[in-house]
């Protein structure tokens, strides 16, 4: 994989649905696999970019995308190939608290979460959502299987108080 610099950043730069810059630092060529099928693709790496990956126009209309909202699906290559698109927070893409929790001040807790049944048996990547930021607690990101629905999320509490975490908070 070859990662070329962007010399002329402001040319690149990219402004997000929520007007927030979005500053495109380097582009590389990768090979994107969306069930079974393979797409070469030349992409811009960001600095900070929250959903992790987007898809531009260019590349939609290349691959003759078409988006229902009804069904949630994304169709490339004249529905050759259809993928089900998930929000950031849908039950279907998020864990969520086992239990109530107290996380006492200064101090990290490990704690039980929970999973929609299609991650079952499959290695998930834990993470912090864009608006779990409001949360005083700190996420460690985390590669962890889901057994049973199941699996375990390390957090921190940096407050010099008692933060609680209710039962089902995504």
């Amino acid at each position: 994989m070859n990662i070329t610099p962007i010399i002329n950043k402001a040319k690149y730069d990219l402004l997000s649905a929520n007007g927030t810059d979005i500053k495109i630092i380097s582009q590389v060529e990768v090979q994107i696999y969306l069930k079974g099928l393979k797409f070469y693709q030349h992409v811009g790496t960001a600095k900070e970019l929250n959903p992790q990956f987007l898809l531009r126009v260019d590349f939609l209309s290349a691959n003759e995308a078409r988006i229902c909202y009804k069904t949630d699906t994304l169709s490339l290559l004249e529905d050759l190939n259809q993928i089900t698109m998930y929000s950031m927070c849908d039950e279907a893409n998020c864990m969520s608290l086992a239990r109530t929790e107290c996380i006492q001040p200064f101090s990290e807790a490990t704690i039980s979460v929970i999973g929609h049944k299609h991650l079952n048996n499959k290695s998930v990547m834990l993470e912090e959502s864009q608006h779990a930021k409001r949360c005083p607690i700190a996420v460690a990101n985390a590669l962890t299987l889901v057994k049973n629905n199941k699996a375990v999320c390390q957090i921190m509490n940096m407050n010099p108080y008692v933060v609680t975490l209710k039962k089902g908070l995504k």
